[in-house]
């Protein structure tokens, strides 16, 4: 029997981990996708320094979107990409660090037709899947935001239709195997959202903020016949409620974002088109810490701008983080960042993006005092709307990254044989690297062999490995540097 050795070539326009996908580069940051549909919904800085990203993507999943998920190091080098999902219309929408690894949460169609489930993910400090469930409430159920709790649990925020066909807030407590403790719904007589969940101030209960008669995405609105408020909610440590405040005026007014401030209180942040000089504005609202308000402050032109994300850094500085049509190139929509002090009074305001239409949709302060911006693109990338990813100094600099360039170049690692039959032998011919850690993935992203080797040379039996494509990284040995990845076909 002939034993075929296989050359795995790296292009930086083709990416072997999961085929279909490039990672494109312009002067404003960096994209992600194919050529169809992907976008990214959520940041978070990685345990070291790095930036873990998720979304959604169509790239490789024949025409149906998938949970997308990219890690980057603080370069804005590629660590890991990965899919998962049903391949039905899935979408990844928060993302916190949590211990070593990450927690997810979004929502997809799961087996039932026609119906979505909140999901619920935990994985290592790669991406890699160490458990996943779909929350089922026998409904239509979208997931927005998950926060651990002090016994080591977790909050699910969402939206049910569960009691209200209309739409309610859904508020779930489930432990790391998704058993539900309990399930809090809040409503009124229309649809309500809620989007973001923090622990309250005074350290004894939550608060969360969404739109009462309805706001889902940016440049999608379910106006009803009564106007829209922001709505404010406060729940305690098991889900009830102790107040609910509301703001706005005569029109329509969508709450998306809220952060602590130094004083106990509040920073709310949203869309109105009660105050301001456009059709909507970006929105910034300070209250106490009873959700009562103190000021508000609004950003933008004679169009429209969506806010969607507030941050706010160690010297008590915001980010704001929207939309913009007003400023938007070409009268395109653009990327819309506003930085200013603890009182809402502007510092600097950036738009970002091209002749197509950009958005951002959730940002994170840096170690450096800057933030992180994710979103999406139809100006820039490999076609259709990608991932946009964008990195902003403190004084609003959009930094240059660095393409992505792994530690093994072109033809220096071999494969053999590949497709695997009983075992395959790797070869890294740069003899610097004295060991490192082999980890390889199923089709949706769940790992399935992971083992350490010292030296160059090294090779991984089949055993129970069922015939079908696989991925791989190696790493090195103390996990902080990517050294290659590829696909590897077991017969």
């Amino acid at each position: 029997m002939k034993t075929y050795i296989v050359k795995i070539y790296f292009l930086l326009t083709l990416v072997v981990f999961f085929e279909g996908y490039t990672y494109a580069q312009d002067a404003q940051g960096l994209t992600f996708g194919g050529n169809s549909t992907d976008m990214g919904c959520s940041i978070c800085l990685s345990p070291e320094g790095g930036y873990a990203l998720v979304g959604t993507t169509r790239g490789n999943s024949n025409g149906a979107n998938k949970y997308y998920f990219i890690l980057l190091d603080s370069a804005g080098q590629v660590l890991q990409e990965k899919n998962y999902g049903l391949s039905n219309q899935d979408i990844l929408r928060r993302v916190i660090p949590y211990q070593l690894g990450y927690i997810m949460v979004g929502d997809g169609y799961n087996y039932w037709p026609w119906l979505y489930d909140s999901y619920f993910m935990k994985t290592d400090k790669y991406g890699n899947d160490l458990f996943s469930t779909y929350l089922q409430q026998n409904g239509w159920d979208n997931g927005f935001d998950v926060l651990p709790t002090e016994d080591a649990n977790f909050l699910i925020l969402g939206h049910s239709r569960v009691v209200n066909p209309k739409g309610d807030i859904s508020l779930s407590k489930i432990d790391d195997q998704g058993n539900e403790f309990w399930t809090k719904y809040f409503y009124e007589d229309f649809n309500i959202y809620a989007f973001q969940i923090i622990k309250s101030t005074d350290s004894q209960g939550y608060v969360m903020i969404g739109s009462k008669y309805g706001f889902f995405d940016v440049l999608h609105a379910e106006f009803q016949t009564h106007d829209a408020d922001i709505l404010f909610i406060k729940v305690d440590n098991n889900g009830e409620e102790i107040w609910r405040k509301t703001y706005g005026e005569s029109q329509h007014d969508f709450g998306n974002s809220v952060c602590q401030a130094q004083d106990g209180g509040y920073y709310l942040f949203g869309s109105s088109q009660s105050y301001g000089s456009g059709s909507f504005d970006m929105l910034l609202i300070k209250t106490d810490a009873e959700g009562n308000e103190q000021w508000h402050k609004s950003f933008g032109g004679t169009s429209f701008e969506y806010g969607m994300s507030v941050a706010i850094t160690s010297d008590n500085n915001l980010y704001l983080l929207g939309s913009s049509k007003s400023f938007g190139m070409d009268g395109s929509v653009d990327v819309y960042v506003v930085k200013t002090d603890a009182d809402g009074v502007e510092l600097w305001s950036e738009t970002i993006g091209g002749s197509e239409n950009d958005f951002g949709e959730s940002l994170v302060v840096t170690p450096d005092s800057g933030c992180a911006i994710i979103g999406g693109t139809e100006s820039f990338g490999n076609g259709g709307r990608d991932m946009y990813f964008l990195k902003l100094k403190s004084n609003g600099t959009i930094e240059v990254l660095k393409a992505y360039s792994p530690l093994v170049t072109t033809n220096e690692i071999d494969v053999f044989p590949n497709p695997m039959i009983s075992s395959s032998t790797f070869y890294i011919h740069n003899s610097i690297i004295k060991s490192v850690v082999f980890n390889l993935f199923d089709s949706n992203g769940k790992i399935v062999k992971r083992e350490k080797y010292s030296g160059n040379t090294f090779a991984i039996k089949r055993r129970s490995l069922k015939s079908g494509i696989y991925f791989f990284n190696i790493v090195s040995q103390d996990d902080t540097k990517l050294i290659f990845k590829g696909k590897l076909i077991v017969n």
